[in-house]
């Protein structure tokens, strides 16, 4: 179908097709707080098609809509998303809203400015009955957080967009509050399951960087007794002293993944039955020994290995 407005990325690419790829991209629904609505996490197989946001859509509608009697949806390309919709969900045997539900229409104050100008009295928030003081962006602001995250999706597998909606699931579902005030809402959703898959990964997230730390503070070790103390010239003294440089910085990453599944573990805790803990990482616990000990050397009793090495 032609667009009647300006002509648009989404548009353009809704029917774009990918052979090669299973998914295209991801879609999904948020309330005007910036937490996604469970289970409104959508792939695209064809670019971002209605059908696909449509379900979207139906899936946030009903989702504790008990007593609400307006629901105000904001979206880049509602002049023209907005047309047949209603039509498309009577229609559609998988797609319903509640039938008291009224439906307002806007686009964010941000893109409405690349409409026409007809747009803007049609679909502007400011000038839309019951919408109050709000600019529709929202979900730009999430998406803004999670661009890495998202460019990492475009090539993916299916069960790599999988871990994309758990990590979607954990971040904006599970950390709004506890688990404990929040699994009693939302049970027939699975998300209590969601949260023991996310938190089993991030252990085995976890537990695999201190392994790769581990390897690389013994080969730093090895560096510095092999090269650096044994260099005869600065030139070769410069030339190894880079590569444990070069070691330190695959540390520092490893370190830098450790503490983010740490962090992560810390929100999904509650959800796993065992003790399981992560301690925290020091610099003091990624201190390399250049020195050969042996068994006998005296000295040795009182000192412990960093948590690290148990």
């Amino acid at each position: 179908v032609e667009s009647t407005c300006n002509t648009y990325r989404a548009i353009e690419m809704a029917n774009s097709s990918h052979p090669h790829l299973d998914v295209t991209g991801i879609g999904a629904t948020a309330c005007a707080h910036g937490c996604f609505v469970p289970t409104s996490v959508v792939d695209f197989q064809k670019g971002e098609r209605q059908a696909n946001m449509d379900y979207s859509l139906c899936q946030a509608l009903n989702y504790n809509m008990d007593g609400i009697p307006i629901a105000v949806i904001s979206y880049d390309i509602m002049c023209q998303y907005c047309v047949n919709l209603l039509k498309r969900i009577d229609e559609n045997a998988l797609l319903s809203i509640p039938e008291a539900l009224k439906l307002r229409y806007v686009i964010g104050l941000f893109h409405i400015h690349g409409h026409q100008d007809t747009c803007l009295a049609r679909f502007s928030p400011s000038y839309t009955h019951a919408t109050r003081q709000v600019d529709g962006e929202i979900i730009e602001t999430l998406s803004m957080n999670r661009t890495v995250l998202m460019m990492k999706t475009w090539r993916m597998k299916v069960s790599e967009m999988e871990m994309m909606a758990l990590h979607l699931c954990s971040l904006k579902m599970l950390t709004s509050c506890s688990l404990d005030s929040r699994m009693d809402l939302v049970p027939h959703h699975g998300a209590k399951s969601l949260a023991v898959k996310e938190a089993k990964l991030r252990v085995a997230q976890a537990h695999d960087a201190i392994h790769k730390i581990r390897l690389a503070l013994g080969f730093k070790s090895s560096l510095i007794r092999t090269r650096v103390r044994t260099a005869k010239s600065q030139k070769t003294k410069k030339s190894a002293w880079s590569s444990v440089h070069g070691v330190d910085a695959g540390v520092q990453e490893h370190a830098r993944v450790y503490s983010l599944a740490r962090d992560m573990f810390d929100v999904l805790e509650n959800a796993l039955p065992s003790q399981e803990s992560l301690p925290e990482l020091t610099k003091a616990d990624m201190k390399v020994q250049t020195l050969v000990l042996g068994s006998n050397e005296r000295g040795q009793r009182n000192e412990q290995l960093p948590w690290i090495w148990t």
